[in-house]
């Protein structure tokens, strides 16, 4: 057919015979080439012949290839054109001795793209890991296919991009994270507290010096220890009290202490965590500032005896919330409909009103 468009989706096609593919691979148009390179019928000679033209765009699209052959894959490790031999180093199934090479290329570029091949070699990794590219060592660092041992170098690298990247790597180990949450910048710390696998000393040793405001994400983690929250719990700062209280892990004696908080905020803060045992809730029901009592007054898990009591409170932000709690008997919404607060009735759930007519 003499429209190229027409000849490149005949090479795409699946159920194209080899004989019309091989004939299609010496196409003088170049995307008919390349078309017929990502077909997976392609036989190895012609492959070998199309890792061999001139467009490199075509040669790319052979050097990503899984079933290249070695030969195939030597030329393309020698070719000129970098974004060449860069495609192949990121090939999964690039041959081991050609992965050594590519790891030595005179472009950082390809090394950049070895360093993140997913079935890398140890080998290969262990020398990138000494290259002198820092965007080298940190792609290297992001490589989950890394072997542990080989991250656990890249641990005592002098750049914070690469410790950074190593923070993000889900295969970096206990003992590393550990190690990294030594050092004083924040922004990795944080990465660190991000990780559900950080270990308790982990934790430990980031609260052992961290400034408030870092404080407040290690005591609002949800792997917390309970050795950390405990001491983050007698901490002057409120703020930090009342993270703690708001933590799902946070122990029962704990609790106890913080429920009889001298800052309202942080009393507040344990009102609104999302599960109170029935005591927590009576205790806090009966607190001292009506904005601690509105918190417990809204929520859902309240028993009807603490919520009768709570609409005859003498706050009428407190009563209101109780109006608006879907959880409240109709004998309490009944007693708070004859409330002298119009707002308070206002508030009211639309079912009551039918149910009363």
């Amino acid at each position: 057919d003499a429209e190229p468009s027409v000849r490149q989706s005949v090479a795409h096609h699946a159920a194209c015979p080899l004989k019309t593919l091989q004939k299609l691979a010496t196409d003088k148009f170049p995307t008919v080439r390349a078309a017929v390179v990502t077909n997976a019928a392609l036989d190895q000679t012609s492959l070998l012949k199309l890792a061999d033209d001139e467009v490199v765009a075509v040669a790319q699209l052979a050097a990503r290839r899984g079933d290249l052959s070695q030969i195939g894959q030597e030329k393309l490790a020698a070719h000129k054109s970098y974004m060449v031999r860069r495609v192949l180093a990121g090939n999964p199934s690039l041959e081991p001795a050609l992965a050594v090479k590519l790891a030595a290329d005179e472009s950082s570029i390809v090394r950049a793209a070895m360093a993140r091949n997913a079935t890398i070699p140890e080998a290969v990794a262990a020398k990138l890991a000494a290259d002198g590219e820092e965007k080298i060592r940190q792609e290297l660092a992001l490589n989950s296919a890394v072997p542990s041992q080989i991250l656990a170098l890249l641990a005592k690298d002098s750049s914070d991009d690469v410790l950074f990247a190593l923070a993000h790597n889900r295969n970096t180990s206990k003992p590393v994270l550990v190690e990294l949450s030594r050092f004083f910048d924040g922004v990795l710390r944080r990465k660190l507290l991000a990780r559900p696998d950080l270990p308790p000393e982990g934790y430990k040793i980031i609260a052992s010096n961290a400034g408030d405001s870092l404080k407040l994400v290690v005591a609002a983690a949800a792997n917390c220890p309970d050795e950390v929250l405990t001491s983050i719990a007698l901490e002057r700062d409120p703020d930090l009290r009342a993270e703690v209280a708001e933590n799902a892990k946070t122990s029962a004696d704990v609790l106890e202490r913080l429920l009889v908080d001298p800052s309202v905020d942080v009393r507040a803060a344990m009102a609104g965590r999302k599960a109170l045992a029935p005591e927590f809730l009576k205790r806090l029901s009966q607190d001292k500032y009506g904005g601690v009592r509105a918190v417990i007054a809204a929520r859902t898990d309240v028993p009807p005896e603490i919520l009768l009591t709570l609409s005859k409170d003498g706050d009428a932000v407190v009563r209101r919330s109780v109006a608006a709690n879907p959880a409240a008997p109709a004998a309490t919404l009944s007693e708070l409909s004859k409330d002298e607060e119009m707002w308070i009735s206002g508030a009211l759930p639309p079912w009551f009103g039918k149910q009363k007519q």
